[in-house]
């Protein structure tokens, strides 16, 4: 470290505080990378030994003065697998903001590490932090801006469009779609606004009257910069803002909401829920103000049910967890989990079997010996995996219907929510447990062997 100095020579680190800072080439060149990461983490058993690694005796400092799961275990996992090391910071760790400046920080912190997420309260924290560090800083989040997020956004729906197997479409693929965004006027919103417009996108604002829902005249200032500055045969989207959800969603491709209340909004949450009243973001609203009929919606979590209802957060318009992955399905480590059960029970009259289904953002688009082998290559699948078929909607196969019936989800509601729904069936065919997605494979072992005995 002896190299380090203090130093606010005109060498300064780039840093990424909001998406106006880059440009459509780079936005491109950026999610092709992404894309390209993912896909090789899916598809190598050996995921660390796939990828270059360009963090290799690099650390990364990740200070989040605010709670996250999503962001957290993003930046900690991809910066492992990179070769590098996370050092996650919260307030708890760290003198910051109690006997330290932040200026002092960002100088002290900097000259031990070699990059800085930050996740933050007030937009000028991190300014300040980016201003004064000798290394790069990304915002995680801050309360004007949210980058990461919308990298997320454009990256889902990018794969929703492209063809399944085929390589990502370029960002100018994008432009003519629609977003609307019925919700407040947040930091997600403005990282939409100095983003979209400038690809092409139409972007419709429903917000609630009044002072706290009013645009941010510091984002639109950077919204229009942006918009000059490209070039002249670019297209450019039209961005609107009203107060009337129906009228924001009229022939949308993708409906975008998030949480009401804020951290830091907690006061007022009474009388944000009633300023948000007929904000629900539901099939009804779609329908009512003429949203496109194949239309596609998208949540950064977590999410609140007055937000979105059930029936669309869970339904097959959802992208809501592969935009939380992109921050395949990342529930696939589960196979390891069924195969080992299946192991465990199969020679006391226990068997597993598996229903790929494309109805959950073309997560299975292949063909059913491309699923099989990629179960059995890529975690030893050896129970029958049956052939690709729906389960929910008109098509659904019948043992789905079967299965749904006798074991509706949550609030009596039998359609699947995602993949990776499972049921516990007896010896007599009865339909005796429904799990979640999210329930591992390992818990379900007790309920199993109550029926084997």
């Amino acid at each position: 470290m002896a190299g380090r100095h203090l130093s606010t020579s005109a060498m300064r680190p780039r840093n990424l505080l909001t998406l106006a800072d880059m440009s459509i080439p780079e936005l491109d060149a950026l999610l092709q990378r992404a894309a390209d990461f993912k896909k090789t983490y899916k598809t190598h058993i050996q995921k660390s030994a796939a990828f270059e690694h360009t963090l290799q005796d690099k650390t990364i400092a990740l200070i989040f003065s605010k709670r996250s799961t999503r962001t957290r275990v993003a930046s900690e996992s991809s910066t492992a697998l990179l070769g590098g090391h996370p050092m996650f910071l919260a307030p708890s760790d760290i003198q910051l903001g109690v006997n330290e400046s932040l200026l002092d920080s960002a100088y002290v912190i900097s000259s031990m590490v070699d990059g800085i997420m930050a996740r933050v309260g007030g937009h000028d924290e991190i300014e300040t932090l980016a201003r004064y560090s000798q290394v790069p800083v990304i915002n995680a989040l801050s309360s004007r801006f949210h980058p990461t997020q919308i990298l997320a956004d454009l990256l889902t729906m990018l794969e929703t469009i492209s063809e399944p197997g085929a390589p990502l479409k370029p960002l100018s693929a994008l432009s003519g779609l629609k977003v609307s965004w019925v919700g407040d006027s947040n930091n997600i919103l403005n990282d939409m606004l100095v983003t979209y417009p400038r690809l092409g996108m139409d972007l419709s604002v429903a917000a609630p009257k009044g002072d706290a829902y009013a645009p941010d005249p510091v984002v639109f200032d950077l919204m229009n910069k942006g918009l000059a500055a490209e070039k002249s045969d670019q297209p450019q989207g039209a961005v609107e803002w009203i107060h009337d959800p129906y009228q924001a969603v009229r022939d949308a491709d993708y409906i975008v909401t998030d949480t009401w209340i804020s951290m830091g909004d907690e006061a007022s949450k009474e009388q944000r829920l009633i300023d948000f009243n007929g904000f629900q973001v539901t099939e009804s609203l779609a329908k009512q103000g003429g949203a496109k009929p194949d239309w596609k919606f998208l949540h950064c979590l977590p999410r609140k049910s007055q937000e979105v209802d059930d029936d669309v957060f869970y339904g097959a318009r959802s992208l809501v967890f592969p935009e939380a992955e992109n921050r395949k399905c990342g529930f696939t480590p589960q196979f390891e989990g069924l195969e080992k059960l299946y192991k465990d029970y199969k020679d006391r009259g226990f068997t597993i079997l598996g229903f790929p289904c494309n109805q959950f953002a073309h997560q299975d688009p292949e063909n059913d010996d491309g699923i099989s082998n990629f179960c059995m290559v890529n975690y030893g699948v050896s129970f029958p995996i049956m052939a690709k078929s729906d389960v929910n909607g008109a098509n659904a196969n019948e043992v789905f219907k079967f299965l749904k019936h006798e074991k509706p989800g949550l609030l009596g509601l039998e359609a699947i929510k995602w993949n990776f729904t499972k049921f516990l069936v007896d010896k007599e065919g009865n339909v005796v447990s429904r799990y979640s997605p999210t329930t591992k494979p390992e818990s379900i072992a007790a309920d199993i062997e109550k029926l084997l005995k």
